[in-house]
């Protein structure tokens, strides 16, 4: 059979693939297109027009497919039959998830970013973390194709920033923009503010803005102290040297650390096995200061240099299975989530650079599962933990969750 042509769904461009070939990257965006089985089976392809070697080059804009008669009125009969689902479909294909998500406090459910297809349209979307149903979506944010540099839930609003000087607020409520603001440099963090009506921004001139969580007014911060909120994509905390030292001897040996997260009172370090192949690890460790010594707090490095006790409570190789079948290195900090009970890392495989979740007991680091992430998510964005289910969010179209006891695939959005 001849070659036909398909459209690339990210950048539209057209694309030459053969009668067999079920899958393709796109030459121009690097996307993955799938081909459907139904579309090459109710439809008929054509052979690609042979150009005359004296016509100028031209765009080719789509490929006319036809059908014939019976085929035809059997299509239409079955799309009024999907038509609800068909409607479904196109509702969410034209805001797909991208990047951010954010579990809201008690976890009952989840914001995650919008981005639409054909205007690069950024929203925001509520979503039940148990069913995976939509509550509500916010109005246009912004539009371009960067991701966001701010997604942060302050009491009752979700606040959206890029990587320039603009804020918007949305209500948590309802979806509905409730300000939007403009600083006079390039945002850079939120921090914690003097009461619940006020947030601190960051800019990249090293000064601190008091922003109202009511109507988005700016002011200069009376404050020169900033307590971080929503790290987002810089979670994991670097390791100073005299640190690494005293948590690697604790360790024994086997392990490099590369990173740390606050884990409550103790930390989780993330680093990958030494020597020997670079299998990626975990272990949590509670480092205590010496008498005497200021205890730190929840984001801060561990007081007593040298002096503190070092008490490994786990450690535990990430991937299931074969463990030379991991792509080497410490796990992203980005792809691990922490709460009270549960530890869950999303890892990737050297095989067609699949990826897989891990889900550890807090409490002694026991293996509770480790299932395959759909194939659609080639690039984890995060992981969420909501009672009883861990959510995967991926940087282009998937959000898939998982119940944290079976590791039943409960639902996916894409």
């Amino acid at each position: 059979m001849k070659p036909v042509s398909v459209r690339c769904p990210e950048c539209n461009a057209v694309l030459e693939a053969g009668a067999e070939t079920r899958e393709l990257r796109c030459s121009y965006c690097n996307t993955l297109v799938v081909i459907q089985r139904r579309t090459m089976f109710l439809q008929r392809p054509e052979p690609l027009p042979a150009r005359p070697p004296d016509a100028q080059p031209m765009r080719v804009a789509t490929e006319q497919r036809h059908a014939a008669p019976v085929i035809g009125l059997v299509v239409t009969i079955l799309g009024l039959l999907a038509l609800p689902a068909i409607l479904i479909a196109q509702c969410v294909s034209d805001g797909r998830p991208w990047g951010g998500a954010i579990a809201l406090e008690g976890g009952e459910q989840f914001v995650a970013v919008l981005k639409s297809r054909e205007k690069e349209i950024i929203s925001f979307a509520a979503f039940d973390s148990r069913t995976g149903k939509r509550r509500w979506r916010s109005k246009e944010l912004r539009r371009g194709t960067e991701l966001q540099g701010v997604l942060c839930a302050v009491e009752d609003v979700v606040i959206d920033g890029d990587r320039g000087p603009g804020l918007t607020g949305v209500s948590l409520a309802d979806g509905a923009i409730r300000w939007r603001a403009r600083l006079d440099e390039a945002v850079s963090g939120l921090c914690a503010g003097p009461d619940k009506t006020h947030v601190l921004v960051a800019t990249a001139d090293k000064k601190l803005h008091s922003l109202s969580l009511a109507g988005g007014a700016v002011q200069p911060a009376a404050t020169s102290t900033c307590a971080p909120l929503c790290p987002g994509r810089d979670r994991g905390r670097h390791l100073e040297h005299k640190v690494q030292t005293r948590w690697e001897a604790a360790l024994e040996s086997g392990m490099r650390l590369e990173r740390w997260l606050p884990a409550g009172d103790a930390r989780l370090v993330v680093g990958h096995k030494q020597p020997g192949t670079r299998v990626p690890m975990i272990a949590l460790l509670r480092d205590t200061p010496a008498a005497g010594a200021p205890r730190p707090r929840e984001g801060d490095f561990a007081a007593g240099h040298g002096e503190g006790k070092v008490e490994v409570l786990w450690k535990a190789t990430v991937p299931a299975g074969d463990p030379l079948a991991a792509t080497d290195g410490a796990p992203d900090p980005e792809h691990i989530a922490i709460d009270k009970e549960r530890v869950a890392v999303a890892y990737e495989l050297r095989d067609d650079s699949k990826h897989r979740l891990a889900l550890f007991a807090r409490s002694d680091g026991r293996r509770l599962l480790d299932v395959a992430l759909p194939r659609e998510m080639r690039a984890v964005w995060t992981v969420l933990l909501v009672p009883r289910a861990v959510i995967v969010t991926s940087t282009w179209g998937v959000i898939a969750a998982y119940d944290s006891e079976s590791g039943k695939e409960l639902y996916t959005i894409d």
